[in-house]
């Protein structure tokens, strides 16, 4: 009878005690960081799909017929302007140069010679001793050699050129879209040695709405985003087309934006593009996002708990979000960092981001 004696002494202690011996500690606030929201004057935009082009693309080829001997570059390359491309074989060129150079020494020894004699012989002509048929044969002699001694450096200046000419170079800053030859192919002039797309010309494609035009002037700066590259970044229209598509009724815009390592061509890209005049409007900050359930909401701190508001976005301008929600008041602070953990009227404690 004793044990069962203890064991109902134990189940009236624990029925008798009081909960909060046994409650559960509570956790503390948890730390978050909060940005108010703001107010500033901008437009609501819309987003549409276009494609990185590379507005300039430089087909490289070369001036000069040679065998191609080396090739510097491969595809997918960044190169520096005046960077080397290619060479190109240049043995027999330097021969040819040689060869001339020594003719150019005979024809200075034919030229003294012939020196000597017409000075000689206008010395002669001078005292009556020689005809004048005679002096001015060599005179003009001498005059030919000089001519074909020019010829002869000109014909090294060229073949200089052709070597100079010989290794390709690259035009600008580029990127190196495609290789067209390989070492051992016999190039032409005119043959096409790579495609050099320019870093300093790079453009997102994108077609919106001719209803438009009016929000879209070249100058304006659009906000615009590359999934691929997780990566949000700032655009200024270069130029628009002049022609709208007939059935789509919708024209092209080029974006100029600067280059970033492992940026493609045709790589997608997503737009912000106005489709309102600007505006005063509620500002968010876009780490206060939080999304459930198809709902996008952000966190306030109401008496020191997470109070979610949901929130209509109308737009991106750069890191912030352009909302439209009459709960969203201006100054209201709201959750930037650490929203992604909360849940509702759970306890936080505002601290400065560090």
């Amino acid at each position: 009878m004793r044990p069962y004696l203890n064991l109902i002494a134990i189940i009236v202690f624990v029925l008798c005690a009081p909960w909060p011996a046994f409650a559960q500690p509570q956790m503390p606030p948890a730390k978050v960081v909060t940005a108010p929201v703001t107010e500033r004057e901008v437009a609501a935009t819309n987003q549409v799909i276009g494609v990185v082009d590379f507005d300039k693309v430089a087909t490289i080829s070369t001036q000069v017929e040679g065998l191609l001997s080396a090739l510097a570059v491969k595809e997918g390359q960044l190169v520096e302007k005046n960077a080397v491309i290619a060479r190109l074989d240049t043995e027999a060129l330097q021969k040819d140069i040689e060869i001339l150079q020594a003719q150019t020494k005979q024809l200075d020894v034919r030229i003294a010679n012939t020196k000597r004699n017409a000075e000689r012989f206008k010395q002669l002509y001078q005292q009556q001793a020689t005809s004048e048929r005679a002096f001015q044969d060599l005179s003009d002699e001498y005059q030919g050699l000089l001519a074909e001694k020019q010829a002869l450096s000109k014909r090294i200046e060229r073949i200089e050129l052709d070597i100079r000419k010989s290794t390709i170079r690259a035009p600008f800053n580029g990127l190196i879209l495609a290789v067209k030859k390989y070492e051992g192919d016999w190039l032409s002039p005119g043959s096409a040695v790579c495609a050099l797309a320019s870093t300093a010309d790079v453009v997102v494609m994108a077609a919106v709405s001719e209803d438009l035009i009016a929000y879209l002037q070249p100058g304006d700066s659009l906000t615009l985003s590359i999934p691929a590259l997780n990566l949000r970044l700032s655009g200024v229209i270069r130029e628009s087309a002049p022609v709208a598509d007939v059935k789509s009724k919708t024209f092209n815009i080029k974006i100029a934006i600067d280059y970033v390592d492992n940026l493609l061509q045709n790589m997608t890209a997503r737009v912000e593009v106005p489709v309102s005049e600007k505006a005063q409007r509620k500002i968010i900050k876009r780490a206060a996002l939080v999304r459930f359930n198809n709902q996008d909401f952000v966190y306030t701190v109401v008496d020191g708990k997470a109070t979610p508001i949901p929130i209509e976005i109308v737009g991106y301008d750069g890191e912030d979000m352009i909302v439209a929600n009459g709960a969203i008041q201006t100054g209201m602070p709201v959750v930037v960092d650490g929203n992604d953990r909360l849940r509702p009227d759970q306890p936080v404690a505002p601290v400065e981001k560090p």
